[in-house]
């Protein structure tokens, strides 16, 4: 409650050049369109996709999306943990408190995305995913449910309580 948040650093260095850095702020189609230009691009024809901590969730899903976009993708998982630094700050500099730093270990994924083959053995790897149909639900397309009419309200659902019973019972 002394000490403020300075600064953070998260990632070490800057990003390669078709890596996409999923941030919370960052809008999924955001993310997704610049996955499509960058394989799209002669040059790479891959991307990859790293979040940490609270934006996991956001990166495989922005991956799963692109996937079903470009099904013939293959994809290479991988999971670590990165350090951390936060430099904290103390509120009131005349308390005479020195400044904190804290290094923490924080969960992230990298998930690449790309139209080469790698090496299947390499752990995390996903072969292209097959087309499935869609699922038809054992009906014909346009059939429309069919109707009972019922002779008259059915004993026990109608409006209030039954004749005889008190509200208060």
């Amino acid at each position: 409650e002394n000490y403020t948040k300075a600064n953070t650093q998260r990632y070490a260095g800057p990003p390669e050049p078709h890596e996409i850095r999923v941030a919370s702020r960052l809008a999924t189609r955001d993310i997704i369109e610049r996955a499509k230009k960058l394989l799209k691009d002669d040059v790479h024809k891959q991307v990859l996709l790293t979040g940490q901590d609270t934006t996991i969730v956001k990166t495989t899903s922005c991956a799963e999306i692109i996937k079903r976009q470009h099904p013939d993708l293959h994809q290479v998982t991988s999971i670590q943990r990165a350090k951390v630094e936060e430099i904290w700050t103390p509120k009131d500099a005349s308390m005479g408190l020195d400044d904190l730093k804290v290094e923490r270990q924080i969960p992230g994924i990298s998930i690449l995305l790309c139209y080469a083959t790698p090496d299947p053995s390499t752990p995390g790897y996903q072969a292209p995913s097959q087309p499935t149909p869609a699922p038809s639900h054992g009906r014909k397309q346009g059939a429309r449910a069919k109707r009972v009419k019922t002779a008259g309200p059915v004993p026990g659902k109608g409006k209030g309580a039954p004749k005889g019973a008190s509200k208060g019972s």
